[in-house]
């Protein structure tokens, strides 16, 4: 921005400033013994009035127009400016609110500000107004002209100079204070933003729940053992010790125990798996959420880390090999990272946690602790020697938790010290290495009303989990009526929830009467009243707001049993869910803006959810009279089903064509049927649907169904004569099967006849489709039915290989070098394409695949050649770090930045005259024979050897031989002094001799 643009902005405040003042004066007059502070008030204002009048003078008068002075969008002085207008906008709110409003008696105002408020007002003023002043010459103009980082870079070297001076001004240390706070401030912001774009997991609400829940000491057996702290400190035979047991043993609050155990001994990562929350924890979600766990402590961020983030529109949502490396190379750094996975058996991906946990089992510095049950580390292969540790529910533990939770529930107040005795012998004695069994067993002895009955309890008490679960079930059912009702449900809705419920989500469906209209606010039950009834088998994250199960266990044991606890249980759960969605509340329809879907999200907290699961908990009932009767409502109730369409891809944060309501009122019951693999839903709806009927961005239901992998809908809708050619925004039935990755019915679809290498007219290939997502069972399911991977075309957008390394596609170039379709040694030239197709993680990946860094292409040309003409410095790190050379012989030389250069004149009988000029560049020098440099970049330093740094330019001219004539480098001397260069034909004629270059600079020196 130029000076005059930054003018009109502040002088646009002295308005403000104005009513400032001429209010402030209004209350002199009318409020009794403030005229003081009123003054005071007063006089900073004009002062600051002034200061900016002298600017806007500035700022329009030619003593900056002539100095093409130019303002950064966030330099200090638009900052500057933006605070003062908010702070005079603060001021003028609060002195015209009271005079307008409250007054005493007739005439009197209260003065608005207090005491202290006046201090920090003036306080604020005069800091403002510092910074005004600091602006009124032009070289403070200049300098607040440009960003804070900048000035802070500037003021430091006057600072420096003022102390070694003593007349450091006053003034400028707390200007230069005030600056560095606000770059400190906007480094901790633009840390955060890297973080956070890594992960913005909770990973510590799991951790702080168990910690409330743990009894003090609780497993110190473990903490204490020759086993844990040998593995510890690193004296163990192997850095993974894998604690396993039995369900309900304790392993998890012994996990808790650790991380707290382990913080203190070096750099801690953790993660709770979670069988109720599968969703979350993707192979990307685990190791991005552990490399931010880490990262958060240190002290700066790699510049790997900012380089990747910066990078971070390139990797098209394929983070994870590159999150790999960066969690490589941060255990790498740190002197002892300790790695905590808690509940590896609830791990949906447990064959890639064990890779895993076998690389970062290679880094020396990395010790790794597991729990899980017996069966996951039975299976390991013989290989693996990793130190065990069984865990059982130890006698000590239980006593703690008993004793503690007596005291919680004041048992002593009813009970003698003979009863407690008992009580925490029958429940360590019938714990059977379980933790979870005395835990379920203490809650239903502490529920009977006296002691008498306590003592019964006691008695009739087994050492069988499923006999406490199936007390405390009981104990529920008896609950009041309601109370009974509501817990059952509650538990229906838990022990078959698709992913976690918000605590909101579920009181919202729990709300739901029976053929209610709409929902009454008043029937939803509190989370502390869910929780109450629930017995202690459900637990609340606070941080989150997500109710879980509190034990796998009980999970296990809901599903085995829901038949008999839950009578029809998937039928209630899809009539909730079809119920929900016919309410009047959604009898509008989708909505126009953003802001009304947030408004009905926030107003019905269950529509998220069942807009995204209805279909799953409608498809295994679909038949019953009961559910097909509300199905037919919900199919031929516009509204309904088109605000749960746009509610679907809103939330999932889908470009607005797909949630606007074109889309959403053109989406047909049967694209409702075929995207949820209704089979019947679908037979009955194409005798009143066109098969083929689209939606306002061109979907189909075949097109649906096929992204779907729902095999049977797609036969269905083939058999009525749908049209899988026909095509949306994106492509047709075949090409979003492949864009899914859904191999099901990409074979489904060549066999009835599309062609895999796809259909005339099409823009993309369904290999290319495949690519979006780098799925690679679709590549392969695609390239074994006849798909030409064109492996022999030179163009990255039509070699799949080579897109693939383009797009990053890791999974695809894994599957294509092991099927053994690739070969990155003995194809060199296309080894060259690969590798200059490649992104720089991709690059990286072929590299540690065996990749030849020294293949030549047709042309003679290394990948290093060409990344050294693109002048990609990261890639030719890369390249160099593997050994990569120009041409398959010839090395890079790195040269370092000069503070100046060689300038050739022109070509005498003596040679080249020199001369030498202040620069600052760099550049790579090739080595010749006999120990020369040619140097092919103008302006250009080689640190020679340890003493001497030589200098270069370029030189391009034709002697009288038609020689063409560079810069050579062929002597030093090994301190100060002379040297001497010469010129070479770059034809590489041995017959001429090299003609001599003479420094002209007789003052030069291994400084250069």
């Amino acid at each position: 921005m130029d000076p005059l643009s930054i003018s009109f902005g502040i002088v646009g405040v002295l308005p403000l400033i104005a009513k400032a003042i001429t209010t402030a004066r209004s209350y002199i007059q009318s409020v009794a013994g403030a005229e003081k502070m009123i003054t005071a008030l007063i006089l900073e204002l004009e002062v600051l009035q002034g200061a900016i009048r002298k600017l806007d003078a500035l700022l329009r008068s030619e003593a900056l127009g002539d100095d093409d002075l130019k303002f950064d969008q966030t330099s200090v002085l638009l900052s500057c400016s933006a605070a003062i207008e908010a702070k005079l906008q603060e001021l003028v709110g609060k002195l015209t609110h009271e005079s307008s409003g409250r007054k005493l008696g007739a005439r009197r105002l209260l003065w608005p500000l207090s005491e202290k408020e006046h201090q920090k007002t003036l306080a604020e003023l005069r800091s403002l107004s510092g910074w005004v002043q600091f602006a009124l010459s032009v070289d403070g103009c200049r300098l607040l002209a440009r960003t804070s980082e900048k000035v802070v870079e500037v003021l430091a070297g006057q600072l420096e100079q003022f102390q070694a001076m003593r007349r450091l001004d006053t003034a400028t240390t707390e200007m230069l204070g005030a600056v560095r706070k606000q770059a400190a401030v906007a480094e901790r912001e633009g840390r955060g933003r890297i973080l956070d774009w890594l992960s913005t997991a909770r990973y510590d609400a799991r951790h702080a729940i168990l910690r409330r829940e743990r009894a003090k000491n609780t497993g110190s057996w473990l903490l204490e053992s020759a086993r844990f702290t040998q593995w510890r400190d690193g004296l163990a035979a192997s850095r993974v010790l894998w604690c396993n047991g039995i369900q309900g043993s304790g392993k998890t609050i012994l996990a808790c125990a650790a991380i707290d155990e382990l913080r203190s001994h070096g750099s801690l990562a953790y993660f709770y798996f979670d069988y109720q929350d599968h969703d979350s924890q993707p192979p990307l979600a685990v190791v991005s959420c552990i490399l931010r766990q880490l990262l958060e402590q240190l002290p700066d961020l790699p510049a790997s880390v900012k380089e990747l983030y910066e990078a971070r529109n390139k990797l098209e949502g394929r983070q994870l090999p590159e999150y790999e490396r960066l969690l490589d190379e941060v255990v790498r750094g740190s002197e002892v990272t300790y790695l905590v996975l808690d509940a590896l058996d609830e791990c949906e991906h447990g064959r890639y946690m064990l890779q895993l946990i076998d690389r970062l089992n290679q880094i020396e510095n990395c010790r790794i602790l597991v729990t899980s049950r017996p069966h996951v580390y039975k299976q390991l292969p013989v290989s693996r020697s990793y130190s065990e540790i069984k865990i059982e529910a130890r006698e000590e533990d239980i006593k703690r938790y008993v004793l503690e939770q007596c005291d919680v529930a004041d048992i002593h107040q009813i009970a003698d010290e003979h009863f407690v005795d008992q009580l925490v012998d029958k429940l360590t004695r019938s714990a059977s290495g379980m933790f979870l069994l005395p835990v379920l067993q203490l809650r239903t002895v502490l529920n009977e009303p006296t002691i008498g009955e306590m003592e019964d309890k006691l008695e009739q008490l087994t050492d069988v989990l499923s006999d406490a679960f199936e007390e405390t079930l009981s104990r529920i059912q008896r609950l009041p009526g309601s109370r009974s009702r509501l817990t059952l449900s509650a538990l229906m809705h838990l022990a078959h929830a698709k992913r976690l419920l918000q605590a909101a989500e579920l009181s919202d469906v729990l709300a739901l009467r029976p053929d209610s209209t709409s929902v009454n606010a008043k029937y939803r039950p509190t989370a502390k009243i869910i929780l109450e009834c629930c017995q202690g088998l459900v637990t609340l994250d606070e941080q989150t707001g997500q109710l879980r199960l509190a034990h796998y266990s009980i999970q296990e044991y809901l599903v085995a049993t829901s038949e008999t606890l839950f009578p029809q249980f998937e039928v209630k759960l899809a009539l909730n869910c079809l119920g929900y969605m016919l309410l009047d509340d959604f009898k509008a329809g989708p909505f126009d803006t953003r802001e009304e879907i947030d408004a009905r999200l926030k107003a019905y907290p269950f529509l998220s959810y069942v807009s995204e699961f209805w279909g799953s908990y409608v498809q295994p009932v679909e038949t019953d009279l009961e559910v097909w009767d509300k199905l037919l409502a919900f199919y031929m109730s516009l509204s309904a089903a088109s605000a749960a369409t746009q509610v679907l891809f809103y939330q999932k944060g889908y470009h607005e064509g797909y949630y606007g309501v074109q889309e959403s009122v053109s989406t047909t019951p049967l694209h409702h049927a075929a995207v949820n693999c209704l089979v019947h839903s679908t037979r009955g709806l194409l005798e009143h649907f066109a098969v083929d009927e689209a939606t306002a961005m061109g979907t189909t239901p075949i097109i649906k169904a096929a992204a779907g992998g729902h095999v049977a809908v797609v036969a269905l809708l083939l058999e009525h004569g749908a049209d899988p050619r026909l095509q949306n925004w994106y492509g047709d039935a075949l090409q979003c099967a492949a864009e899914a990755g859904e191999c099901a019915t990409i074979r489904q679809l060549v066999e009835w006849g599309m062609s895999p290498d796809g259909e005339p007219g099409c823009d993309r290939s369904p290999l290319s489709c495949a690519l979006d997502r780098d799925s690679a069972h679709a590549v392969e399911v695609l390239a074994g039915l006849g798909a030409d991977l064109r492996l022999d075309n030179e163009d990255e957008h039509e070699n799949v290989f080579l897109e693939a390394c383009h797009r990053n596609g890791e999974k695809t170039v894994e599957l294509m070098l092991r099927r053994g379709w690739v070969d990155l040694r003995s194809r060199p030239h296309h080894t060259v394409l690969a590798m200059r197709a490649a992104t720089l993680p991709m690059l990286r990946r072929l590299i540690e695949a065996g990749a030849d860094v020294n293949a030549v292409d047709k042309h003679g040309r290394t990948a290093l050649w060409y990344m050294r003409q693109e002048f990609n410095d990261k890639a030719i790190d890369s390249l160099q770090g593997a050994g990569a050379t120009l041409d398959g012989n010839t090395r890079l030389m790195n040269v370092g930045v000069s503070t100046r250069e060689l300038k050739v004149d022109e070509l005498g009988e003596n040679g080249l005259g020199v001369e030498s000029i202040e620069t600052q560049r760099a550049t790579t020098l090739v080595p010749g024979p006999n120990g020369q440099f040619q140097c092919d970049v103008p302006g250009c330093a080689l640190k020679f050897d340890e003493s001497v740094e030589l200098q270069y330019h370029q030189y391009y001219k034709h002697d009288s031989h038609g020689r063409l004539l560079t810069g050579l480098v062929t002597s030093t001397s090994s301190s100060k002094g002379s040297f001497e260069a010469h010129a070479r034909d770059l034809a590489g004629d041995a017959n001429h001799s090299p003609l001599p270059i003479r420094s002209q600079d007789k003052k030069l020196d291994s400084a250069g």
